[in-house]
């Protein structure tokens, strides 16, 4: 059984013994049909729906609690809501009477240590959370963060630690670049990631619960805006890439050419402190129009544009330029670039004026950041896109947990990967589009986005989203339906591309 507002309604998915859902109107609202999509909020991506009166509260409680099977659920409760008592549960590695144990892997001292800090507060903050309205069966999580440098190296030794060592029940996946899938599948470890490189989406590796963006994907939505909301329309593109990126540039190179693309340059990306004076260079040379930056090198890039006096004249970018305590290390030059920075995301705006009425799910992220991790419960922290994606990761363990405490019945690395894969049409904590599918042959992530670009703004002394992409009174985001593939696309092309 799940909830999910759709206008002013609530509906219910309950599922019977043979686990088919059934879709129930309980309640409506406010007694007329609204739109889901009768406003997009922008700096972040979709839309809030209408807050749920507390009376509403109670009688849908009244109805789930009546309406309950013992199938998942296929979108997330509110802090604490599907919580029991730890009676009758199988239990396993990382899972004791009191607690579970959970790691997570992340960059807290190398190029990316700028947004370790914020990663870690949204963690701390939903668990938090988590704990307070009494844990997942009466057990509380047990929290044990390592630091990779941004070393692939060091990744894989933090795996093996947390699972051989620790022996956590499950890990959270908090790197930028690509997770040690070998290792992972080998030993059949739950991990819980924001998405981005493009291996979390394939089917060879089915405990690798992923809810974000691929990063081609994203990168297409943004080629897609890019030529139709801007109206530029760019014949020479350069392509730089991380590593985990090159089995894919077969799909980029599509894309842009759908859209127009004459030439497509493709060059390993330099890393965020590498020289890249001559691809700069390079690119001039060649007279490119738009730099789609797949990788974290343009923290040096940019530098070099503008200590050489030249940057693309239609733009640069790609999701992975998005997350302001990244753009802040460069700070103000990056709004004066002459096609732009652009900026993505498929987080709703919480904050400021394209914030409208808020869900309960998403006034929860609010509330728990400022009570929880108050360092960044201010409203530009609460706006950054790449804070709410992680807090969503956190959502989703949580939620994971515990449905399967709940329906299972078992907190054991099997039943965790169970359960998630199993579910449907997640809400995402509130703050963006539903995940409709995690099943290992069709992880779809939140595959939709809104776009912008960095401008700077004076009087704040800060870089904000100018957005283009959808436009003001636009009822839908940007999405890869342009390119006519299915919904499972994103594990479609994982597949086709990764090979090992």
């Amino acid at each position: 059984m799940s909830g999910s507002w759709i206008g002013g309604r609530l509906v219910i998915a309950v599922r019977s013994a043979s686990c088919v859902e059934l879709w129930h109107v309980v309640y409506n609202t406010e007694g007329v049909d609204r739109q889901v999509r009768n406003n997009v909020h922008r700096t972040g991506s979709t839309l809030a729906r209408p807050r749920n009166p507390a009376a509403l509260a109670m009688a849908a409680g009244a109805v789930v609690s009546f309406l309950l099977a013992g199938c998942s659920s296929s979108s997330g409760s509110k802090t604490g809501a599907l919580n029991s008592s730890g009676a009758g549960i199988k239990t396993g590695q990382g899972v004791s009477g009191s607690t579970i144990k959970v790691g997570v892997v992340l960059d807290q001292s190398g190029p990316l240590a700028s947004i370790s800090g914020a990663i870690k507060a949204t963690i701390d903050a939903r668990m938090g959370a988590l704990d307070a309205a009494g844990g997942v069966a009466g057990r509380k999580i047990s929290l044990t963060y390592l630091d990779d440098k941004g070393d692939p190296a060091l990744q894989l030794t933090n795996y093996q630690r947390l699972w051989q060592v620790d022996k956590v029940a499950a890990i959270i996946g908090a790197d930028a670049f690509a997770l040690p899938y070998q290792y992972i599948q080998k030993n059949k470890i739950p991990v819980f990631t924001e998405g981005a490189d493009p291996g979390e989406f394939s089917s060879k590796y089915p405990t690798i619960m992923t809810l974000g963006l691929q990063i081609p994907g994203g990168s297409a939505e943004m080629a897609y805006s890019v030529v139709n909301y801007l109206h530029r329309q760019p014949k020479v593109v350069a392509v730089t890439y991380q590593p985990s990126i090159e089995p894919v540039l077969g799909f980029i190179k599509e894309y842009w050419t759908k859209l127009g693309a004459t030439k497509i340059i493709t060059d390993p990306d330099p890393g965020p402190t590498g020289d890249c004076t001559s691809l700069v260079l390079k690119y001039k040379d060649a007279g490119v129009d738009f730099w789609d930056e797949q990788g974290i090198g343009w923290l040096s890039c940019i530098p070099a544009e503008l200590k050489l006096g030249w940057s693309p004249s239609m733009g640069q970018g790609s999701p992975l330029t998005s997350a302001g305590s990244l753009v802040s290390a460069i700070g103000k030059p990056i709004g004066s670039l002459p096609g732009g920075l652009m900026a993505g995301s498929h987080t709703i705006a919480v904050t400021g004026p394209s914030a409208g009425t808020l869900t309960p799910l998403a006034q929860e992220y609010i509330d728990n950041m400022k009570k929880y991790s108050p360092k960044y419960g201010d409203e530009t922290n609460l706006g950054d896109s790449a804070q709410m994606a992680d807090y969503q990761t956190a959502a989703l363990l949580a939620d994971v947990l515990t449905g399967a405490a709940q329906q299972l019945k078992s907190l054991t690395p099997a039943s965790i990967v169970q359960y998630g894969n199993s579910l449907k049409n997640w809400n995402a904590a509130g703050l963006s589009d539903p995940v409709v599918s995690f099943a290992p042959n069709c992880k779809t992530g939140t595959d939709s986005t809104s776009w912008g670009t960095w401008k700077w703004n004076e009087s704040t002394k800060k870089l904000t989203v100018a957005n283009f992409a959808p436009p003001t009174g636009s009822t839908h985001l940007v999405n890869n339906k342009w390119l006519g593939l299915g919904e499972c696309y994103l594990t479609q092309i994982a597949d086709k591309y990764y090979t090992n």
